[in-house]
């Protein structure tokens, strides 16, 4: 835990002048872990040209700022091949931001890393064959003023962890698996807030498009995990189970037109735009509705299934949020309509 005035230093309104000082108390936390004293220095050599290098933070560029050839050579060996542990400093960092800033909520979202190679490891080659990328998920502490990566996980797909020599070269441990991007999402999300990392017990939310929700949020579950809010695709065909939705007993709808004939149930939600002025806050419109999942009883647990797909063949319809504490499903998120802000579920 960080304590005393090198947390006090660290706090988000450092001015330029402090960075350094601050990257200094960050790193003593950070690198405590890494057992010789030559890696910490070249841990801090490298988090510092992460803050202060020009342009790509390539390891060449990171290197010019201490002393050029031999600092690249240094650091491109400390990064690629020396024996210390990664989760260690990953842990701390989380800690450590989450002392700063305490989380309101740990937000999972995918990323796409363009690359203009096909060696990185997990590279695939996208539509364009110009282009190559690595997909991932990534863990964000989410507070109101701050939203800051502590976990991320690489989705690796069959090719890569079918090929002998493609693993070796990466070092890809012999445990690794293929993983769907749901299940990828999820154990990157249950290492940080299942308890093990001594981080606070706060919301999931899992804003992964491509994922089968109803999946995730099993999965979620059995990890111990009660508090979550899933996106859900709007072609999500579940049965209303709110009697204060008209219809009711209807049979299944999607979960875009249940939000649609939800409008008048909605709920005022203030809402803060992080990218502006805290003037700019404001108010939405989110509606609740109560629903269960067609063939569980009572509204139970959720299965796995995925949503039909639309007779055009266009993308969702709408792109919605479901949350679960293990009881029931509640239903919001936004409606196609523009005068319509909210939909979601909880399970």
């Amino acid at each position: 835990m960080i304590t005393g005035q090198g947390l006090e230093r660290s706090g988000l309104d450092a001015g330029p002048g402090d960075v350094d000082e601050v990257l200094h108390d960050l790193c003593d936390v950070l690198l405590a872990s890494l057992p010789r004293s030559d890696q910490r220095g070249r841990g801090l050599d490298y988090v510092h040209g992460l803050i202060h290098a020009r342009g790509r933070k390539s390891i060449r560029n990171i290197a010019s700022l201490r002393g050029g050839r031999a600092a690249e050579q240094r650091l491109h060996h400390f990064v690629c091949g020396s024996t210390w542990r990664w989760d260690p400093p990953r842990v701390a960092l989380a800690r450590y931001v989450a002392a700063v800033q305490p989380p309101q909520a740990w937000v999972v979202r995918p990323l796409v890393i363009t690359k203009t190679g096909e060696n990185s490891v997990g590279v695939e080659r996208c539509s364009s064959p110009a282009f190559y990328t690595q997909r991932a998920v990534g863990v964000w502490l989410a507070s109101e003023r701050l939203a800051c990566p502590v976990n991320w996980r690489l989705l690796l797909s069959g090719t890569w962890l079918g090929d002998p020599v493609r693993r070796a070269q990466a070092g890809i441990p012999a445990g690794a698996c293929p993983e769907t991007m749901g299940m990828c999402a999820v154990r990157a999300s249950a290492a940080v807030a299942g308890g093990d990392w001594g981080l606070p017990a706060r919301p999931v939310v899992v804003d992964v498009p491509e994922v089968d929700a109803l999946a995730v949020l099993g999965r979620l579950r059995a990890a111990g995990l009660r508090q979550q809010l899933v996106r859900v695709d709007g072609r999500l065909r579940l049965a209303v189970a709110d009697p204060a939705l008209p219809g009711r007993g209807d049979g299944h709808r999607s979960a875009a037109e249940i939000m649609r004939a939800a409008a008048p149930l909605r709920r005022p939600v203030p809402w803060q735009d992080p990218g502006r002025e805290r003037r700019a806050a404001g108010t939405v419109y989110w509606p609740r509705v109560r629903v269960r999942v067609p063939g569980v009883r009572g509204g139970g647990g959720p299965a796995g299934g995925s949503a039909p797909a639309r007779p055009d063949g266009a993308g969702p319809a709408v792109a919605g949020r479901a949350v679960a504490d293990g009881r029931r499903l509640v239903v919001t998120g936004r409606s196609g309509a523009a005068d319509t802000a909210g939909a979601a579920c909880r399970a």
